[in-house]
């Protein structure tokens, strides 16, 4: 009866395990609950001033990362003759919750989009291809080899998308043979995304260091200089981006430095020319695209445009600064009411007669939208080590609890059975190590790779538990010892993430939720098994009572020391 409740209590602790991070976990990183969801949010009723630009070309270089970029030689030109900054793509630096940032102006923790794969996060986001579509701009998309790319840049149903690597070069191709097009120049005529994505394919191949990376970026910076080519500087503008960097040895998705920081190369019309500017967050990517043609910025926009791209005086770059700065305001201030949102109406005005500039509109983002990103982190925060916190406290009681209930039964009898947790853990651990996989998002497989690579850890780590079970005489207390660690462990971890959709985990809780699921069955069916076997080994080896004494390892009242019943709680013998 009581290895029967050792197979029950390890099959409950590993059920609640796996279906935490395949109903709660997994759900939280594309998710619709968010604390934008359910706020209202509209453009600007100001009109944006007249564009900047007549074209407006962006091409995303996927993968390819701040430093390299700043190094590449085939980018050399477009650098000494347009502006170039970093990116601060937010964590997890994958490419769909970065495109997100691009077109919709929000970060991860907002949009609810956090990781590749299905999901759109939020409900009725609005992007800046929607919005130059509504404005009268003709909206092309490019994905080239990477179909997904239409759907996570967000165009309108009527946009021109053309899949294939060759819509590109036939669009180069018949550009110069069409009539000189018509700009009145109210807004851009057009607005096209191209995706380039053989940088990522060579980085997950092999990692930044390798000469395959080296060859893609040339070779995308060979096309984008050739796209470059096609365009009127004078009249037409370039804005090279990227998503996120790659690590040398492969890999993207965790907060690593080399991974967040991207890159912005602008060039042509107004542009200056071979400057770097500040870093800026991929989220001021929109409204920047809606300054350079003449429409509104996204309504669900929270980014600031990026007007030091320009050569602009300081009573344009101030007028320029009106429909996104409403937009913005009004948006962040229905977030999160605070003193500052006092001074929108005062600032928003003077900004339109020219006696605010950009300083003081900056200021102002920075205490409503900045602080309110640095409180919610602080939040988040505070709030999950609380939870993880109570969790242990809690599950620590409740397991203390049993184990003095059924003293032998959940509680070693020796100090060193205290360590039988541990063998089954490094042999789990040790496995995931040699198949690649790191505490970081950047070093995990996808479901159909990581499935059965855990399973066969798991399987090492439940076998390495079982023999050393069966080395060191550990029984029914050691058994349910580890599947009480193993319950409690797992609840810590998994008290941090999951249970508030609305927040982001911390990049080191977002992978061991993940990764530490299986290692629970394995501990606590491993547990199970080494009490089974133990006790039909008890049975098979006992002698019988006819050739054995009854003194011989049988206390007077029948019971046994092998069958691990408990001695007299002060230690004296029975009366």
């Amino acid at each position: 009866m009581i290895v029967g409740g050792h197979w029950a209590a390890a099959l409950l602790v590993s059920a609640g395990a796996v279906a935490w991070v395949r109903l709660a976990v997994v759900p939280s990183f594309n998710t619709t609950e968010t604390l934008t969801r359910g706020v209202e949010h509209a453009r600007s009723t100001h009109t944006p001033l007249p564009s900047l630009a007549r074209r407006v070309l962006v091409i995303v270089v996927d993968g390819l990362g701040y430093d390299r970029a700043a190094s590449l030689p085939e980018l050399e030109p477009l650098r000494r003759e347009g502006a170039f900054r970093k990116l601060l793509a937010d964590f997890p630096t994958f490419t769909a919750p970065a495109l997100t940032s691009m077109v919709v102006g929000m970060g991860p923790r907002d949009s609810g989009v956090r990781l590749n794969g299905v999901g759109r996060g939020v409900a009725g986001l609005d992007s800046i291809l929607v919005s130059a579509w509504d404005a009268g701009v003709f909206v092309r998309v490019r994905p080239r080899g990477f179909s997904p790319f239409a759907d996570l840049v967000r165009p309108p149903a009527q946009a021109d998308v053309v899949p294939g690597r060759w819509a590109v070069v036939a669009d180069l191709a018949q550009l110069p043979a069409l009539e000189p097009p018509t700009h009145e120049g109210r807004r851009a005529i057009e607005m096209e995304w191209v995706h380039l994505g053989e940088v990522d394919d060579a980085g997950h191949e092999c990692g930044a260091s390798c000469e395959a990376y080296g060859r893609a970026a040339a070779h995308a910076g060979d096309m984008v200089r050739a796209m470059a080519a096609r365009l009127e500087p004078e009249r037409d503008l370039l804005l090279v981006v990227s998503d996120h960097g790659t690590l040398a040895s492969g890999g993207h998705g965790g907060d690593e430095r080399g991974l967040t920081h991207a890159f912005a190369l602008a060039w042509g019309a107004r542009v200056k020319r071979g400057v770097e500017l500040d870093p800026r967050p991929l989220r001021d990517v929109p409204s920047t695209l809606a300054v350079a043609a003449g429409v509104h910025s996204p309504s669900s926009n929270l980014g600031e445009p990026m007007l030091d791209l320009w050569e602009l005086p300081e009573r344009e770059a101030a007028a320029r600064l009106v429909e996104p700065f409403d937009q913005t305001m009004a948006f962040g201030c229905r977030l999160r009411s605070v003193r500052a949102c006092a001074y929108v109406d005062d600032v928003r005005e003077a900004l339109g007669s020219g006696k605010a500039g950009p300083d003081e509109a900056g200021a102002l983002y920075a205490a409503i939208v900045w602080d309110r990103d640095r409180t919610l982190e602080a939040a988040e925060t505070g709030a999950q080590r609380r939870r993880a916190l109570g969790a242990a406290l809690g599950a620590s009681a409740v397991c203390a609890a049993i184990a003095r209930w059924l003293r032998g039964v959940a509680w070693p009898d020796r100090a060193a059975g205290l360590l039988a947790p541990l063998p089954g853990a490094i042999a789990y651990g040790s496995v995931l190590f040699l198949l690649g996989y790191r505490p970081t998002l950047s070093a995990m497989a996808g479901e159909a790779v990581f499935v059965p690579h855990a399973a066969i850890a798991a399987g090492v780590g439940l076998a390495v538990h079982v023999a050393a079970a069966r080395a060191f005489g550990w029984w029914r207390g050691e058994a349910g010892f580890t599947i009480a660690v193993a319950a409690v462990s797992f609840v810590v971890i998994a008290a941090t993430a999951g249970a508030d959709p609305r927040a982001l985990p911390s990049p080191l809780v977002s992978v061991l939720v993940i990764q530490a699921a299986p290692l629970v069955p394995a501990w606590a069916f491993g547990a199970a098994l080494s009490a089974t076997f133990r006790t039909g080994t008890a049975g098979r080896s006992r002698p019988s009572s006819a050739t054995t004494p009854p003194s011989a390892g049988r206390s007077e009242s029948g019971c046994s020391d092998e069958d691990g019943c408990s001695r007299s709680r002060t230690g004296s013998p029975p009366a």
